[in-house]
């Protein structure tokens, strides 16, 4: 919800765009991979990849597909549909759900609703 003040003089007053948090687990359950997107366009605000905790063989193909930018850091725009995802901030109503996910107990220490893959 916008509030109805005036911007503080100096900054311009935005609306909160809708924010996700996308994550992978490999076979023991940990996870290797995160993002955290704008929930409208899917744009990447910041995301992390471990390539010692990956699937065996995933960062060689992520590599060789040119998911891989700067000094070598692996992007994850080349990961399969996440495990879980988390609606962080906007409206929850409006949000974009990913296809094949379900609405699942709270997870760890982050608190909020959280989607599981099928």
């Amino acid at each position: 919800m916008v509030s109805s003040r005036p911007a503080p003089r100096g900054r311009r007053r935005r609306a909160a765009r809708r924010c996700t948090r996308n994550v992978w687990l490999n076979a023991d359950r940990y996870v290797y991979a995160a993002r955290f997107a704008f929930a409208d366009t899917g744009q990447t605000l910041i995301q992390c990849y471990n390539q010692r905790l990956a699937p065996p063989g995933q960062a060689e193909e992520l590599i060789a597909a040119g998911h891989v930018h700067g000094r070598g850091w692996i992007q994850t725009a080349g990961l399969p549909a996440p495990h879980f995802y988390l609606h962080i901030r906007g409206d929850i109503e409006a949000a974009r759900i990913p296809p094949g996910t379900q609405a699942a107990p709270r997870r760890g220490p982050i608190g909020g609703l959280w989607y599981e893959g099928v």
